[in-house]
């Protein structure tokens, strides 16, 4: 039973830290803030990550471990595959701009799991590049460069949504939004995976 409440009181800081975190970066983040949110004692958050380092680590490294899972399940097919990532980009909005302020406060600076997160990337380059390899038009085009635009496409609504009303007059989190991305982004891979000319 104890081990049991110890996982329950970890989930509950680790989701309170990801919203204070997404909110505030790390620098403004306040470990007070977060044993509010989780509904624990301070001493708690301290006793199972030592400090506020710890905790953002403990964090990152739950992201990662659940960005792993996605790519091992993620579809081959470039339309499936694009709509796949943007519905995992709507669920995880506080991921997106844990990853803003990590670029501001981190800058060029190595990262939190750094080498984890290059691998879970390059594994989706390849599976893009493999796609294109045999029959499709673009096949001469890096895959890690299709990958990056991909991404793009999804995260920067998300990630810069006062541009994304400028641009388009709808907010990216609502329905209509989502629904017109979604046909750039089907009509984007279908241009992208064309066969080539006989």
């Amino acid at each position: 039973m104890a081990k049991r409440n110890s996982e329950d009181t970890i989930k509950k800081i680790l989701k309170a830290a990801l919203v204070e975190f997404a909110k505030k970066g790390f620098a403004g983040a306040r470990v007070d803030e977060i044993a509010a949110m989780a509904q624990v004692n301070k001493r708690m958050i301290y006793y199972y990550f030592k400090n506020k380092q710890g905790l953002y680590q403990a964090v990152m490294e739950k992201k990662c471990d659940q960005k792993e899972l996605a790519v091992l399940n993620q579809p081959s097919d470039p339309e499936e595959l694009m709509k796949y990532w943007m519905e995992i980009c709507y669920s995880d909005v506080d991921f997106i701009r844990l990853m803003q302020w990590e670029a501001l406060e981190k800058g060029w600076d190595p990262v939190v799991c750094e080498e984890k997160r290059a691998d879970n990337f390059k594994i989706c380059s390849e599976r893009i590049q493999s796609k294109f390899q045999e029959d499709v038009k673009n096949a001469d085009v890096r895959g890690d460069f299709l990958h990056l635009c991909f991404m793009a496409m999804n995260w920067f609504p998300l990630a810069f949504p006062q541009i994304t009303r400028f641009v388009t007059g709808l907010n990216s989190d609502t329905e209509e939004f989502k629904k017109a991305q979604l046909d750039v982004i089907s009509h984007f891979a279908k241009l992208a995976t064309s066969k080539k000319s006989e």
